[in-house]
């Protein structure tokens, strides 16, 4: 009975998703109303989590592209410049 009771602990990680989940449920039944969007000429109705949802995926996507990725050279050089100087003799 034991063993049976270990597969199903929960753990910290488990609840905070949960919580998580029903927040997000929460909101999402509550901005199900349409919104009217204006975007240059353009003029269309959308629901609002849609909305939402799609600037979310826009800035995500803005801040990939414009992050730095350190590549190894970069790492050298800049181990470089940490590095002690030298003593004089």
């Amino acid at each position: 009975m034991n063993k049976s009771v270990e597969k199903f602990r929960i753990t910290a990680r488990q609840v905070i998703d949960i919580v998580l989940l029903v927040v997000l449920l929460i909101f999402i039944v509550q901005n199900l109303g349409s919104t009217e969007v204006k975007f240059l000429f353009f003029k269309f109705s959308m629901p609002l989590i849609v909305l939402i949802i799609l600037v979310f995926l826009i800035g995500l996507l803005t801040s990939r592209a414009f992050s730095r990725k350190k590549t190894p050279a970069k790492e050298e050089s800049v181990e470089k410049s940490v590095e002690k100087p030298a003593e004089k003799q």
